[in-house]
């Protein structure tokens, strides 16, 4: 998709009549990074989910790179985006295939995944699993090791960065992490540039 600049020009979204989004209009240019900030309700995730074509029924227009989403194949825009919902996705299997399945091309790739890891401060806690990137997650498992919410929430932030996506989206992803642990996570973002 090239040099990714999104722009939102008179954004509406409703929910059983009643605006969730009023009349909102950004502009953001690639390398930059931002914080969208606001009360519960404000209408973050709903931003979120209109970018990443979760939800399709709104009044207004999202371009990236001036082409408006609507006419943006699905498939081509995951290729671009990233996303980690504050209601991430815990998978009960290695600690390789909850990272790799952020990119399914690197699944199996040792380096990238442990790359991918790197940046969000998880090398020595993988490095402490019995079977480390081959360890079982999870407590349905017998053998299953079970993570705190907080490491449940750096995997799917690793996960998303796997794939080198112009556009990453974090909904609250690190709002069940420590003060280091969100530090450590906002360092990895700002590498990313």
């Amino acid at each position: 998709m090239g040099e990714t600049i999104l722009k939102m020009q008179g954004i509406q979204k409703y929910f059983s009549g009643v605006h969730a989004l009023k009349g909102v209009d950004f502009e953001l240019k690639a390398g930059e990074v931002h914080a969208l900030m606001g009360e519960n309700g404000a209408g973050k995730s709903t931003l979120i989910k209109l970018i990443s074509k979760l939800y399709t029924d709104f009044e207004g227009e999202i371009l990236i790179n001036e082409k408006s989403i609507r006419d943006i194949p699905a498939s081509d825009l995951y290729e671009e985006i990233g996303v980690v919902f504050q209601d991430f996705v815990n998978y009960e299997m290695t600690l390789m295939n909850n990272v790799g399945f952020g990119d399914i091309n690197n699944l199996d790739n040792r380096d990238k995944i442990n790359k991918s890891l790197a940046q969000t401060g998880l090398t020595l806690f993988t490095e402490s699993l019995p079977d480390q990137l081959d360890t079982q997650l999870g407590k349905y498992f017998l053998d299953g090791y079970q993570l705190s919410g907080g490491q449940w929430q750096r995997l799917a932030i690793a996960r998303a960065m796997l794939k080198k996506s112009s556009i990453i989206l974090f909904d609250e992803s690190t709002s069940s992490l420590d003060n280091l642990a969100q530090n450590q996570v906002k360092q990895s973002i700002d590498n990313i540039k």
